[in-house]
């Protein structure tokens, strides 16, 4: 009857509930696995094979001896879990370390105080990854200008000039010489390229200050005046060259063209300065003629476009209903 009882039929088991089971098959799949975890070491090898033993005489045994069989490492517990040890090589030479996991990465790499990243864009996108290396695009950028001040900025932009115009140099020049030759006594210093100089001065202040001020106007004055300059030029450019007339005439009279004290350096400077300001007056009258040019094509694109407006779309066309 014991025998009996210790025997569980075969083939009633399967569709027989637990609790009509016996006791001692009822719970034998849990009793069976607590067994195995009270029999299972957690860190691969025996703890404590004899008794213990004082910790001050035995000597604490590396972690990197504590294998397992399946040669996994028991690790202790750290604050920092990216931190490791360098350790020597195990002198077995047939033990096997295995590598950390994908998810742990040396200390040279996470151990190292983060870079300053770069900055930001301003259009309100993040920075998802730190750039290896900074880029020349995320300098300091200047601030904001708004369009108020942006406009006066490029009014201005011909406002600053990094020397004198020529033309005003020419003009000043000219005055100069003529000052000179008037206080040397010359035969004919008699004030003609004084307001020759005037005139040319005029046409210098007239271009500033139809470029600082971006006058039409002014500009329109200065073009204009600056071509009676070339015809106004002939007076004072002939009066500079009236000491060479003898040496070139024979028959001319010296005391008419010049006289004893004539200075000649001013005369035959004064003729060179001139000539040199009618060649910038005539590259300044070119440069006036393609400025007619361009508003005049601009004038006739402008017409054009009109006239393309009232041809074409505001004319009623009827619609058929």
């Amino acid at each position: 009857m014991g025998d009996a009882e210790r025997q569980w039929p075969i083939g009633k088991g399967g569709n027989v509930s637990k609790q009509f089971q016996p006791r001692k098959y009822k719970d034998g799949g849990e009793e069976w696995r607590k067994t195995e975890a009270l029999t299972q070491q957690l860190c691969g090898y025996t703890p404590f094979k004899t008794n213990s033993m004082s910790r001050a005489t035995t000597p604490l045994t590396p972690i990197s001896e504590q294998n397992s069989l399946n040669g996994s490492i028991c690790r202790s517990g750290k604050s920092h879990p990216f931190e490791y040890q360098n350790h020597s090589a195990s002198p077995n030479p047939f033990q096997i370390i295995v590598p950390p996991s994908a998810g742990y990465r040396s200390v040279s790499a996470m151990g190292q105080p983060p870079r300053a990243l770069s900055r930001q864009s301003d259009v309100g996108i993040g920075q998802c990854v730190g750039p290896r290396y900074q880029s020349y695009c995320t300098l300091p950028r200047p601030e904001e200008v708004d369009v108020g001040t942006l406009n006066d900025m490029h009014s201005n932009l011909h406002a600053f000039y990094s020397n004198m115009p020529s033309k005003v140099l020419c003009s000043l020049t000219i005055f100069g010489i003529g000052v000179g030759r008037m206080l040397e006594g010359a035969k004919w210093g008699i004030g003609i390229e004084l307001a020759y100089a005037l005139v040319v001065l005029a046409v210098g202040l007239g271009g500033v200050y139809s470029a600082r001020r971006r006058s039409y106007v002014a500009a329109t004055f200065a073009f204009s005046l600056n071509t009676f300059c070339m015809i106004l030029a002939a007076p004072s450019f002939m009066i500079g060259l009236f000491p060479a007339i003898p040496w070139a005439f024979a028959e001319a009279t010296p005391s008419v063209w010049s006289s004893n004290r004539e200075p000649l350096e001013l005369d035959f400077g004064l003729s060179l300065i001139i000539f040199i300001q009618v060649l910038l007056s005539m590259a300044l009258s070119i440069y006036g003629y393609q400025a007619a040019g361009a508003l005049c094509a601009i004038v006739e694109d402008v017409r054009l476009g009109q006239g393309m407006q009232s041809a074409f779309h505001d004319i009623e066309i009827p619609h058929k209903v």
